[in-house]
């Protein structure tokens, strides 16, 4: 087994490690939240992820993004990110889908074989489109947000729990652009590091600790908070 893993092995077993060098992650949006996740992921020795994220990085990203140096600047999201994976762990391979998730075709094509999906979109636009694929290709979904000092992490398994469309049937009227919604550098990495921790249980073990939950916590006061997500009979999503 590989030395990079050595302190893996007694939390996961040798048994567990192989499962994560062969299983492929997909992530919806590779920023601070995604970012942090596959920051995680290649160090733990997950073999394949799916980044799918658009544009040019900008110099505001750089309080939160840990795949990004200011050098990088004004170059195309994905090219860093498969540079920067690869100087962390060349075992992991890296494919990547320069734009955001707002075609359910194109994402279903690129995501098809992966055995995770992780949502670290802050649209909910892209969000509702991974959870449509989540539940498309029967694959669980875990998701995480974030607000100012607030945070979010959920997972989801199509036909066993809730979707994002039960709790959240229509977009909330707050979230209108992602540009104006303010975002303490910490937020984003405490959240992308429990998204890498549900994936990477899910991954070895089989396990998800936040299945048909929500993991709310706010920096402000270091509240956390676990709560139940009801199932929407009527959603139009995951009970049609």
């Amino acid at each position: 087994m590989n030395a990079k893993y050595a302190r893996h092995l007694s939390v996961l077993g040798e048994e567990g490690q192989k499962k994560l060098s062969n299983a492929t992650v997909y992530i919806s949006r590779v920023g601070g939240v995604g970012g942090t996740a596959a920051n995680y992921l290649a160090r733990s020795g997950v073999g394949r992820l799916l980044l799918a994220h658009g544009g040019t990085l900008d110099a505001e990203y750089l309080n939160r993004w840990h795949l990004a140096h200011e050098s990088d600047v004004g170059r195309p999201c994905v090219d860093v990110f498969k540079e920067e994976i690869a100087r962390i762990n060349s075992s992991v391979e890296v494919e990547v889908l320069g734009e955001h998730a707002k075609s359910i075709d194109d994402i279903k094509a690129f995501a098809n074989e992966a055995d995770v999906i992780i949502d670290a979109a802050p649209m909910f636009e892209e969000r509702y489109n991974n959870n449509l694929l989540s539940q498309m290709l029967n694959i669980p979904m875990i998701s995480g947000s974030m607000y100012a000092q607030e945070g979010y992490v959920m997972s989801f398994v199509p036909g066993e729990t809730p979707c994002l469309s039960c709790l959240y049937p229509e977009k909330p009227e707050f979230w209108v652009d992602r540009h104006v919604f303010p975002a303490l550098g910490t937020g984003p990495g405490i959240i992308g590091c429990l998204l890498a921790n549900e994936a990477i249980s899910y991954i070895a073990k089989g396990e998800l600790q936040l299945k048909g939950k929500m993991l709310h916590y706010d920096l402000t006061d270091m509240d956390f908070n676990k709560l139940k997500i009801e199932k929407d009979h009527q959603c139009k999503v995951c009970s049609a």
